[in-house]
């Protein structure tokens, strides 16, 4: 319930305004049809790991020059994934095979039911494997997760107009 600010995050109100930036820079980016070359999008991968690998050797750290450090590397880690992953969306949606086809029909209903696939991912995950097993594990979770329930609920007319997929 307690950030790591030590806020209080009742409802998780803290972590949707921090997260706000993030949804604003990738609508920003949508928005303007911004295309990232292969290039760009595996730096923001790499910025972004790089982040989250200084995060975990400095974690458990006292000194708050290295706190405040670890604050900035972490939100500069967040805004390259955010890159990266948009990135790599427009890199799947250029693609016209069945893949590509389904994540584009689907990305709506992608977008309403992966964080409730992703949420029970991580609670069985968590501490049991490795974060970058468990970041992939989770994805691909939820993408397919996310994927069959839009199909299922595309077959009926009343959740077809209800969650407008």
């Amino acid at each position: 319930m307690v950030n790591k600010l030590g806020l209080i995050n009742f409802l998780q109100f803290v972590t949707a305004v921090h997260y706000a930036m993030f949804y604003y820079m990738g609508a920003y980016l949508y928005e303007h049809g911004i295309k990232l070359p292969v290039k760009k999008v595996a730096f923001s991968f790499g910025i972004s790991f790089g982040c989250y690998i200084l995060s975990q050797v400095f974690l458990n750290k006292e000194s708050v020059a290295l706190k405040v450090m670890l604050l900035v590397s972490d939100n500069i880690g967040l805004l390259a994934g955010v890159l990266a992953v948009y990135g790599m969306a427009n890199l799947v949606h250029k693609r016209n095979d069945f893949v590509g086809m389904l994540l584009k029909k689907n990305s709506f209903g992608i977008y309403l039911f992966h964080q409730q696939l992703i949420y029970p991912c991580i609670m069985l995950l968590n501490g049991k494997v490795h974060p970058a097993v468990q970041v992939i594990v989770c994805f691909i979770a939820a993408i397919c997760g996310a994927t069959v329930i839009t199909e299922f609920l595309r077959k009926f007319k009343v959740t077809k107009v209800m969650f407008e997929i």
